[in-house]
């Protein structure tokens, strides 16, 4: 910053201190232009950033003096706390890396394919299992096959065991090269068999609840449709006229059981007319007569 006003003699008074500003041009603080005084780097002690690195450094002596009590282990992240630093946001929870192929390995390798399929299920040591089967004797094709049955295991009960990954690695480990495929996997886990059990009975459930809602619903607009239909004639009707009706409509054993129930044999006539897709009801008493 320039200070046009500012004399030597005034800072000597100002700071009570005769030849301050003469020390101060011996190390390069003040730079004498003429008759210009000029403070160098001046932006970076008393402007914006230079506050806000100051309010950063108390900060960090406030977070450094309230965990002084607790160890620190980490010399990185010690290293990283001298200097304050703008405040950044709280990143998400890493998650675990996932394994990447060799970069040995070519498309046109086979043990290449076999072991891209161990990285694709997330074995994290596919380069030892791969070691291993080869040492077995095993081929390239019986691996990709083991993985492949892994994989149908799975399906039904996708947390048959805590860890499949690891699981898949102990049987590739273990492969007898003539022993049939589906030998040698450990048994599943008693509690994802049960919550796989749970999980069908309750999707079985619901599909069920899901089949019968559609069906009364059905009914219901079916209803409706036979009583919009049937539903104003009927009530016109006297007793003799319903009575020919339903013996036309049902049989001889339903009329007896429901001729006294005005209601179920209301429905059970206007359902035998849906039937037989009668336009009226008034019509098989025009064909009686």
């Amino acid at each position: 910053g320039h200070a046009g006003s500012v004399t030597k003699i005034l800072i000597d008074r100002l700071t009570d201190w005769p030849g301050f500003a003469d020390a101060m041009l011996a190390v390069g603080w003040l730079i004498e232009s003429g008759e210009r005084l000029t403070f160098p780097r001046f932006d970076r002690h008393n402007g914006q950033s230079g506050k806000a690195r100051a309010v950063g450094q108390k900060r960090q002596e406030k977070y450094r003096s309230k965990h002084a009590a607790r160890a620190v282990t980490n010399r990185c992240h010690a290293g990283s706390v001298t200097r304050p630093l703008p405040e950044k946001k709280r990143e998400e929870q890493e998650k675990p890396p996932t394994p990447t192929p060799s970069k040995l390995i070519t498309p046109d390798d086979e043990w290449g394919e076999a072991e891209a399929a161990l990285f694709e299920a997330r074995v994290a040591k596919a380069a030892d299992c791969i070691a291993t089967a080869k040492a077995l004797g095993s081929t390239p094709k019986r691996v990709c096959d083991i993985v492949e049955h892994w994989r149908e295991l799975l399906k039904p009960i996708p947390n048959r065991w805590k860890s499949p990954p690891a699981v898949l690695c102990t049987r590739l480990r273990t492969d007898r090269p003539n022993a049939p495929i589906a030998d040698g996997w450990p048994p599943a886990d008693p509690i994802a068999i049960q919550k796989a059990d749970d999980g069908a009975r309750r999707k079985l459930k619901a599909t069920e609840e899901l089949q019968q809602n559609a069906a009364l619903k059905r009914d219901s607009q079916s209803k409706k449709e036979m009583e919009r239909r049937y539903g104003g004639e009927w009530d016109e009707m006297d007793a003799g006229e319903r009575r020919r009706i339903a013996q036309t409509l049902l049989s001889e054993g339903t009329y007896r059981i429901l001729h006294r129930a005005q209601t179920l044999m209301r429905e059970q006539v206007f359902i035998a007319a849906a039937n037989k897709n009668l336009p009226t009801l008034k019509s098989i008493l025009k064909e009686a007569a």
